[in-house]
């Protein structure tokens, strides 16, 4: 999530890292089961601040030779071989580039919205309440990213 909305290693390393001190700094006392929903909620805010931070110099960054590394390091773990002919991994990495990369264009609460509720799996309302919205906002602006992924990743498919 928060490499997304930088697109830089080091600064969603640091964003997570500052999230996890602050989670533990203040709600150690509480129920481990109350961790994962608060952490997100304290990155999610770090990740705003962040870009109300850096509005002048950018949103976004460029892939580092690491996420590549990792990519690889990915590949290797197919279990069909039939996967890793050179074609069919060709394939898979330029997809994956291009979704990240249109994930990273969309606005950051509609970012946060893909992330939360698709790749991390929080409802509705836990992630409303990560995102300090209302539950039809999340669900706005899901709606929202998804007809602009689907417009930008429709059209690459038939170029």
């Amino acid at each position: 999530m928060a490499w997304l909305a930088t697109r830089d290693r080091d600064e969603s390393l640091d964003l997570v890292q500052d999230a996890m001190y602050k989670l533990v700094q203040k709600y150690l006392h509480l129920d481990v089961e109350q961790w994962n929903l608060l952490f997100f909620k304290i990155l999610n805010n770090r990740i705003l601040d962040w870009h109300r931070g850096k509005k002048i110099r950018g949103l976004f960054g460029v892939f580092s030779a690491q996420e590549e590394n990792e990519e690889d390091n990915e590949i290797e773990q197919f279990a069909d071989f039939d996967q890793l002919r050179p074609d069919r991994l060709l394939e898979r990495v330029q997809q994956a580039e291009k979704i990240e990369k249109a994930i990273a264009n969309l606005p950051i609460r509609q970012q946060q919205a893909v992330v939360l509720r698709l790749w991390e799996g929080f409802d509705v309302s836990q992630t409303a309440d990560i995102m300090g919205c209302s539950q039809g906002s999340v669900k706005t602006h899901l709606h929202r990213a998804t007809v602009t992924l689907q417009n930008i990743l429709g059209d690459e498919h038939h170029d």
